[in-house]
């Protein structure tokens, strides 16, 4: 369990800590290395990486509202409303009044984009065996709970 962010005297990742200013470059690096690999596969279709996502996350939860993806994707409502435009015109998705709110609109995935998100996920389990091939659940569970700590501790 993660110690409490306040308690500097029982941490040993203090601000100035050289582990500390590793694990932060090492995140980013991990980023960035995500980032263009599904990027670059994204333009190979057509897409960017924030449409390609969006799409991702549409297939995963058909009819959700756009302000639900917007705050799922951390963009503003007008950033996201763009995408979906643009997917719209691509022909990837349709818009559809939500249920109980014919204010809101749900998002869907069309028939012509349901083979392009198979693929699109695909590659990123594809990628995901690759890099994590040969480490044990345990540690996998162990990097994703200090991720997800770190992360809490930056939101506060």
């Amino acid at each position: 369990m993660p110690q409490d962010a306040n308690d500097s005297s029982t941490d040993p990742l203090q601000p100035d800590s050289h582990l500390a200013r590793e694990f932060v470059a090492a995140a980013g690096r991990l980023h960035k290395t995500v980032y263009s690999r599904f990027d670059a596969e994204a333009k190979a279709k057509g897409l960017s990486f924030s449409r390609a996502k969006l799409l991702a996350l549409v297939s995963r939860c058909p009819g959700r509202t756009q302000a639900s993806l917007a705050r799922e994707m951390e963009v503003e409502a007008p950033s996201l409303k763009r995408l979906v435009d643009g997917l719209e015109e691509q022909g990837y998705v349709y818009r559809c009044a939500a249920d109980g709110d014919k204010r809101a609109n749900g998002i869907f995935l069309t028939e012509k984009s349901q083979s392009e998100v198979g693929d699109l996920l695909n590659f990123a389990d594809r990628i995901a065996s690759e890099v994590l091939k040969g480490f044990a659940p345990e540690e996998l569970t162990r990097a994703i709970n200090v991720m997800n700590a770190v992360s809490d501790r930056m939101t506060k």
